[in-house]
């Protein structure tokens, strides 16, 4: 099976939806001949048919049978993929190095052909710090810091469960050597002797932590020396960390080790129900300063660059303030937190989720720490939670006409406005039709309870007196269309201008994203739009996370104020990129001052549709000029 097929296949099984041949043609840059004949082949090749078809709906995948599918097709290892997997993962479990003749006979591979693997791996490796592959005479050796060499077994373990961590059996099925099981029921009767309560959402975390430092011992690995102190020995967590490894050590003939102790107590202060008081978390602050301090800069940086105020947001300063002190112990500690929804907090709330990252840059630099993409997720939660609560979308005015008055409204109103008290405001009721009072009024929708025509301009929904579930379909269907031509006339209004077809580039071939954010910002530069740091601060922005989406299409930004004018430039690629984790064919490169950035909401909104929307995503890839690119933004 070659990699278009395997992108296929897992764009299926992420999905779970119906794709037109036309769809994943247009998104795999091939042929819907080619999508035929590649659905053919998989399920001619696998034990059991792997995708289904249908004449209206297109192709799905057969879940029943994928989950037989992923056990055999572990085993083949039969593409270049597979293959680096299986050696990084061979050297995470080594002692000390892997004897290549014997690497050899396992793959069925040359020395030579071993060569091009690494070089593959190699690159891989470039975003871990300071890990190193290295061949001497018949052996490999993976050297790096432990703590990063641990992040990118977390990654390997993320791509080996397709982020599948809910399912604690499946991720307990990928060791040999130890009873992950065992270890978690350990761990719960420790909690309970205890009384401890922890975050039950935390526990998947807490095991993949547990999982790989468990397997890291057994292999003879593991974090030499660690932040510790004497208040810590006396903690409850200490305690309960330290009995489970001595119960770990004696199931498996292990070694205890300290600092995986101290490194499993601070998690799981980090994750404990039990608030933390400041004094008990001055010891680990910086220059003597109080949490509430740090959030109080926090919230003044928020506003000055984002122009977003969550100073008389209680609820949003404690809760920020809770997490930073988990953050800090984790810092300490050096315990690396795994979100297991970042992703889809990347994917869903784009616009949020770079405020986050601005403010883990800013809480870095004051705090002298370090802030991984996973605690910028969780940072962004919070931000996210205010901030819908703060700026709350513009509910639809709603105009409603009850021919049987006010008091007898009175039961379907207080339906109405539970089901859609996100969505509309119902700011008069009428007994009958009136043009002059609703102009007054200017409502954005119109409901009826009785058939109503009139010459207005505003969309009219007519409902039951009794409002069944087929009017409140209709009724969401309504207000789904209403809130579509808001998105985009906002999205016209706010971004005109910032696209043009001078920035707009097709039909372009690079490798890497370096060399596509370069040439863009060079292009942006020699027009007057961005100074001369604008590259670098691009580039200091994807370090702290990549901005690719799922599947073909990225958002690079400055994480600085580094644009004289506003743009976004736009780059269609003949052949997908390796951009973060995701193959990216559609750049949009914005050029947008940091205090506008809450302008480009409507954007952001757009975007995060968009991840969602592949029939328009497909048909922006496979645009073949401005003009028709442009007509399906919206």
């Amino acid at each position: 099976m070659n990699k278009r097929q395997e992108k296929m296949i897992r764009i299926l099984h992420e999905e779970n939806k119906w794709f037109t041949a036309n769809e994943l043609a247009k998104l795999l840059s091939v042929s819907n001949r080619t999508i035929r004949s590649d659905i053919d082949t998989i399920n001619k090749t696998t034990t059991h048919k792997l995708i289904q078809s249908n004449l209206r709906n297109g192709y799905a995948i057969i879940e029943e049978n994928y989950k037989q599918f992923r056990v055999e097709y572990q085993h083949t290892l039969s593409t270049s993929l597979d293959r680096n997997l299986f050696i990084l993962k061979t050297l995470l479990l080594s002692r000390d190095s892997v004897f290549i003749p014997t690497l050899l006979g396992r793959l069925c591979i040359s020395e030579s052909t071993l060569d091009t693997h690494l070089k593959e791996i190699r690159k891989q490796l470039t975003r871990y710090q300071d890990i190193k592959l290295k061949k001497a005479a018949n052996y490999l050796i993976l050297l790096g810091p432990e703590n990063e060499i641990r992040k990118l077994y977390k990654h390997l373990l993320i791509d080996e469960t397709n982020q599948n961590f809910l399912n604690i059996n499946e991720l307990a099925n990928l060791y040999q050597n130890f009873d992950l099981l065992k270890c978690k029921q350990e761990l719960e009767a420790l909690l309970e002797q205890q009384h401890y309560d922890i975050n039950a959402n935390a526990l998947p975390s807490i095991l993949l932590h547990i999982s790989i430092s468990i397997d890291r011992i057994l292999s003879g690995k593991y974090i030499e020396s660690i932040y510790s102190s004497s208040k810590l020995h006396d903690a409850v967590e200490y305690v309960i960390a330290k009995q489970f490894y001595e119960r770990i050590a004696k199931l498996y003939q292990a070694q205890i080790v300290e600092s995986e102790v101290i490194i499993l107590a601070l998690l799981l202060m980090g994750n404990s129900n039990t608030k933390v008081n400041e004094t008990q978390i001055a010891n680990y602050m910086p220059d003597g300063l109080l949490c509430s301090d740090i959030v109080s800069e926090l919230i003044a940086f928020i506003y000055g660059h984002h122009g977003i105020d969550f100073s008389k947001d209680e609820d949003f300063r404690l809760g920020i303030t809770l997490h930073l002190q988990s953050l800090i112990e984790r810092s300490i500690s050096q315990a690396n937190t795994t979100n297991l929804y970042l992703q889809e907090i990347k994917r869903k709330f784009p616009l949020i989720f770079e405020v986050g990252v601005s403010a883990a840059s800013f809480l870095s630099k004051r705090l002298h720490i370090e802030i991984s993409e996973d605690e910028i997720g969780f940072i962004t939660l919070h931000l996210g939670m205010a901030y819908e609560h703060t700026y709350h979308s513009q509910k639809i005015r709603t105009v409603w006409i009850y021919p049987l008055g006010e008091n007898a409204f009175f039961h379907q109103r207080r339906k109405i406005e539970t089901i859609f008290y996100e969505h509309i405001e119902i700011i008069n009721v009428y007994a009958y039709f009136q043009e002059e009072l609703i102009l007054q009024d200017q409502p954005d929708l119109i409901v009826c309870s009785m058939p109503l025509r009139h010459k207005l301009s505003i969309p009219t929904v007519e409902i039951s007196l009794l409002c069944s579930k087929d009017d409140e379909a209709k009724l969401f269907s309504t207000i789904h269309e209403i809130e579509k031509k808001r998105m985009q006339k906002t999205f016209h209004t706010n971004l005109n201008g910032l696209i043009t077809e001078k920035h707009f580039y097709i039909h372009q071939n690079f490798d890497t994203p370096q060399e596509i954010i370069s040439f863009m910002s060079l292009k942006l530069k020699e027009d007057g739009i961005v100074t001369d740091s604008f590259y670098d601060s691009v580039m200091q922005r994807e370090a702290l996370s990549p901005t690719s989406f799922n599947f073909n299409f990225a958002t690079p930004h400055p994480i600085d104020s580094t644009c004289m004018q506003s743009a976004i430039a736009i780059m269609l690629l003949d052949k997908p990129v390796l951009w973060g984790s995701y193959e990216v064919q559609l750049v949009f490169l914005l050029a947008i001052d940091q205090p506008e950035t809450i302008n480009m909401k409507p954007f952001f909104d757009w975007v995060a549709s968009l991840s969602e929307d592949y029939e328009k995503l497909s048909h922006l890839i496979a645009s073949n000029s401005f003009e028709e690119f442009t007509s399906y933004l919206v």
